[in-house]
């Protein structure tokens, strides 16, 4: 992979930021599958980023990634599996990929 792979992308009329540790091919279709949840949800980030986590986990196709995705927008910020789990940091500051250390 290149140094200079960018995973990160603004969605929603630049309004909410995601990032993505994992395989860029699979970051592009998640990328894209949380865009249509946050159209069909505008304004409404943690539903659109749980009916995501519930296709990622149920889907043939998608519960085969091997990734995480950070998402935040002006009020939240969010960490999203692939096993389902949408998690909100304590403090607002999520950090995922190989470059994160536990405190």
């Amino acid at each position: 992979m290149k140094t200079s792979a960018r995973k990160i992308k603004r969605l929603a009329s630049n309004t909410v930021i995601t990032g993505f540790a994992g395989a860029t091919a699979d970051a592009f279709t998640l990328f894209e599958r949380l865009e249509g949840k946050l159209e069909k949800h505008p304004g409404q980030l943690m539903r659109a980023c749980v009916e995501l986590a519930k296709d990622w986990r149920q889907d043939k196709y998608l519960r085969r990634l091997e990734a995480m995705m950070i998402v935040a927008d002006k009020s939240v910020s969010l960490v999203i599996s692939g096993g389902g789990d949408v998690l909100e940091p304590e403090n607002g500051i999520a950090a995922i990929g190989s470059g994160v250390t536990s405190p």
